[in-house]
């Protein structure tokens, strides 16, 4: 109930100043280890959804929280893969969206994976790791697979258009035991979420948590949101505690302003 509290608390502030002095980051069109790839596509199975046929696979780097105060701008590989309409679909055409991260650190045993999860996602339990051993490795394996889309795509700025029937797209890559992308099989309710053209200025967020392994001893924990908004932009909330305290913080100096002028 508090990460809640706190997460609207943060995208409320955080879309408020969102478009206020950040910078567009410079796309990332290789992949190196660690990196994270948002995986996009049709939710429609017909194969004339937009879309269906192409995914979009896209390599923020591997940092999170690199991306605060900075968006990537994906607009354009949006429009040309999904139509300008693309935020506004609905139905069977409507658009998912999720990330994945793996790496090793030179130790099978040591290892450090992201995965998002649908906004306050109510299946989530910090403290519960999903990421076992086992799991980890088929995450691992897929991240590995989405990666060499990724690599071999065509490019269109930092977004590579995979055909969604190749074995390295976001949609095949991303299954176990056949199971569509919807999921990659570590979260209650999936890695991807559906991409809502009802949400509040068209800004959609996720859910980001980590788990870092050393010698078999696990932490899992929430990291941030990151947001797909519908002008084409990623961006990304730090951890929500951070801007309710600068809320706080701002309310304690209008009070102590008016207080002054009494």
């Amino acid at each position: 109930m508090k990460k809640s509290i706190l997460s609207a608390l943060a995208i409320a502030g955080f879309a408020a100043m969102s478009n206020a002095g950040a910078a567009q980051l410079t796309d990332i069109t290789s992949y190196s280890a660690g990196d994270m790839l948002i995986g996009i596509t049709s939710s429609g199975a017909s194969a004339s959804s937009p879309g269906a046929s192409q995914n979009l696979i896209i390599n923020i780097g591997s940092n999170l929280n690199a991306l605060n105060g900075g968006y990537f701008d994906i607009s354009s590989a949006l429009n040309s893969n999904f139509g300008t309409n693309w935020a506004t679909l609905s139905g069977g055409s409507q658009l998912k969206w999720g990330l994945i991260s793996a790496s090793y650190n030179g130790d099978d045993d040591i290892y450090t994976a992201f995965a998002s999860t649908p906004f306050n996602n109510s299946s989530v339990t910090l403290g519960t790791d999903p990421f076992n051993y086992n799991s980890f490795g088929a995450l691992a394996n897929m991240v590995d697979n989405v990666a060499t889309g990724f690599t071999s795509g065509s490019k269109a700025g930092g977004a590579s258009f995979i055909a969604a029937a190749n074995s390295s797209s976001w949609t095949k890559g991303g299954t176990l035991d056949g199971t569509p992308d919807d999921a990659f099989g570590f979260f209650a309710g999936g890695v991807t979420s559906l991409y809502s053209p009802n949400a509040g200025n068209g800004q959609n967020w996720l859910d980001v948590y980590t788990t870092v392994n050393g010698g078999g001893n696990s932490t899992f924990s929430y990291v941030n949101t990151i947001g797909l908004e519908s002008n084409g932009k990623i961006t990304v909330v730090p951890e929500p505690s951070t801007y309710a305290l600068i809320g706080f913080g701002a309310l304690l100096l209008i009070v102590a302003y008016r207080r002054s002028n009494a």
